[in-house]
């Protein structure tokens, strides 16, 4: 239940001292002061905080993630690109390879690519980021081309004059387009609608893009050729098209995600798709039934046809690539090529002391430790959820009991984490991926999910989950609870909402973060009832005293820190019972510890790692349940 009202009191956990990275990578221990500084008497800098050595503590089978191929785009029979789920980009001669890595990001997660040229590419990510490239093969020649606030789920280029991309807007579903994409876009929002799962444009004669949204709607601008994205309007279909392909600005051709789960039609008489299970691709010539043209049991996620013609190249969720030189062969042969890439994630990370942590990563498992600065060797990996799906979050409540969230709505639930590691699979949130958890105590947990629910149970280790639609059409993107009577929740659209009963799904919403805060917030802590920080998807951390007022937050200066744009954004955030503050972002480690100017000292960071810049997506400090709420930072420093 939802309700409104107009002030609560505030209480959070906090969340690192282990900070787990893309790549399975795990940075530690951090330090601050021995002593903290008295803010009455001092204002001089105190001393640092100083990180030790980053170990991977994932890097061989059975820990080995598989870099899904989202997106394959062939201009050409002498030039294809594609994208993995890894942050990179590959491109070949054509569509049998070989294939060559030319751009890495490890903190981007690519969702599709379009290349209308040899010489014209541009790439999406769930970051919100696009990339662009007038020459695909060099690495330097790749920059962001358009920076937003939510994901960005597919592109199409049909000239490098006419380009559309599709995702969530700032107040709904979103369709990106341009006549120049290498230096301005603009967006057209449909208010209150899904995210577009998909676009796909074309020219000659005449223009045409089009987005589905997978809810029986679809968005088009039909125009000239001197004046594409003139006008666009909505039409409502029966099918409910996650996938569109246009061969021509007349031939299109959608298909439902009950039956497809990617599709590209180089020509009006062909089309090329994977089914819904990924096991095997399907051909429709002549505008005919689908039929099996070849399979894959590992799965495979993305298909690209060269434009006009008939080769076809399919992109697996192991990394590799098939093709074939006519797809509209009654007997298509295809081949397989490449090996299987190695990487994998470490997602989210829980400390509950100095010598009992536990970390879930993006195949399922779930690492624990007594001695989790030791590396790889103490720390013990179980696969906990069968499925192989990447956890979102993890919570501890206690060294009896984890809780794991999961995409496509299940959680695990491992009872003696160290130890026997008794691992349970439910689903509790159909399909929608859950994207926060929060355990006080193991008698009550909630969860967040991308459908608009927060889900509680009294009893996590049985099926006892309760639903609660919150309806605020925004995916729920942070939940903390410091005890079993105050919890708070936040959207990814900034609409707060509170409870001193959540047992009974009693909730009540608050309002919307400030209007100075721009973008949504992505993580929360609360180490008492009148201290809180948040931290958001611009780089921005902010201060409140919830018992005060939950709406009014003050910014925390960080000096140093690139911000106000999606690769900035702060991931995770916890402080420890010793008065030091972290904050995990994208290639930054930002802490705070004791010492200066009335409240905090020293803004003060070490170089955490020296790999290359990546995602830091969790940091957990120890002893946050048992121990003295820390002071509110005044300045923060980041290191990388």
């Amino acid at each position: 239940m939802l309700a409104r009202r107009t002030r609560l009191s505030i209480s959070l956990l906090s969340v690192l001292a282990v900070i787990v990275a893309s790549l399975g990578v795990l940075v530690g221990p951090v330090s601050g002061p021995a002593t903290a500084a008295d803010p009455e008497e001092t204002d001089e800098i105190g001393e640092t905080v100083t990180w030790g050595t980053s170990q991977q503590v994932v890097s061989e089978a059975p820990f080995s993630a598989r870099a899904r191929v989202t997106g394959v785009s062939c201009p050409s029979v002498g030039f294809c690109a594609s994208v993995s789920q890894y942050g990179v980009v590959r491109t070949a001669p054509g569509t049998a390879g070989p294939w060559t890595e030319r751009f890495t990001d490890h903190a981007l997660r690519f969702t599709d690519i379009s290349c209308a040229t040899a010489s014209f590419c541009l790439a999406v990510s769930e970051s919100g980021l696009m990339y662009g490239s007038d020459e695909p093969a060099t690495e330097s020649s790749w920059r962001v081309v358009l920076e937003q606030d939510h994901a960005l789920t597919a592109v199409s280029c049909a000239t490098p004059t006419l380009c559309a991309a599709a995702g969530r807007g700032p107040s709904g579903g979103g369709l990106w387009y341009s006549t120049d994409p290498l230096q301005t876009w603009d967006v057209q929002n449909y208010v209150d609608n899904p995210p577009f799962a998909d676009v796909s444009c074309a020219a000659s004669p005449g223009t045409l893009c089009k987005g589905v949204d997978g809810q029986g709607e679809e968005m088009e601008s039909i125009s000239s050729p001197g004046s594409p994205f003139a006008s666009w309007s909505i039409a409502n279909v029966v099918d409910h098209h996650v996938t569109v392909s246009c061969a021509t600005p007349t031939s299109c051709r959608g298909r439902a995600a009950d039956s497809t789960t990617d599709l590209d039609c180089p020509t009006t008489s062909l089309c090329v798709e994977i089914d819904a299970a990924g096991t095997t691709a399907r051909r429709s010539v002549g505008g005919g039934s689908f039929t099996s043209t070849t399979t894959h049991a590992e799965g495979m996620s993305a298909v690209g046809c060269v434009r006009g013609g008939t080769a076809c190249v399919i992109g697996t969720t192991d990394g590799r690539m098939i093709s074939t030189d006519d797809a509209a062969a009654p007997t298509a042969t295809w081949t397989t090529s490449g090996v299987r890439e190695e990487l994998n994630s470490l997602t989210d990370v829980d400390c509950l002391s100095a010598t009992a942590c536990v970390a879930v990563d993006g195949t399922g498992h779930l690492l624990s430790s007594s001695s989790p600065t030791e590396g790889a060797s103490a720390w013990t990996t179980t696969q906990v959820n069968p499925s192989g799906r990447a956890a979102q979050k993890v919570d501890c409540p206690t060294v009896s009991l984890c809780v794991v969230g999961y995409t496509d709505g299940e959680i695990v639930t491992v009872e003696d984490p160290f130890g026997a590691r008794t691992a349970t699979v439910r689903n509790v949130a159909g399909t929608a991926t859950i994207r926060a958890v929060s355990c006080p105590s193991a008698d009550l947990c909630v969860l967040g999910t991308q459908d608009d629910d927060l889900i509680t149970s009294t009893a996590p280790t049985t099926a006892a989950w309760v639903v609660d639609p919150i309806v605020t059409d925004d995916w729920v993107s942070v939940v903390t609870c410091r005890t079993t009577t105050e919890c708070y929740a936040v959207t990814n659209g900034g609409h707060i909402l509170s409870s001193t009963d959540p047992a009974t799904d009693d909730w009540f919403y608050e309002g919307d973060q400030p209007s100075t805060v721009e973008w949504a917030p992505r993580a929360m802590t609360c180490s008492s009832a009148t201290r809180c920080l948040v931290g958001d998807g611009g780089g921005h951390v902010w201060r409140l005293n919830p018992a005060e007022d939950l709406l009014d937050w003050y910014e925390v200066p960080i000096a140093d820190l690139p911000q106000d744009t999606p690769r900035s954004r702060i991931f995770d955030i916890d402080c420890s019972a010793d008065d030091v503050c972290v904050a995990a972002s994208a290639g930054y480690l930002i802490a705070q510890a004791p010492g200066l100017d009335g409240d905090w000292g020293n803004g003060a960071v070490a170089q955490a790692s020296s790999r290359r810049p990546t995602a830091f997506q969790g940091v957990a400090c120890a002893g946050r349940r048992s121990a003295s709420p820390p002071t509110s930072p005044a300045s923060w420093s980041p290191g990388r």
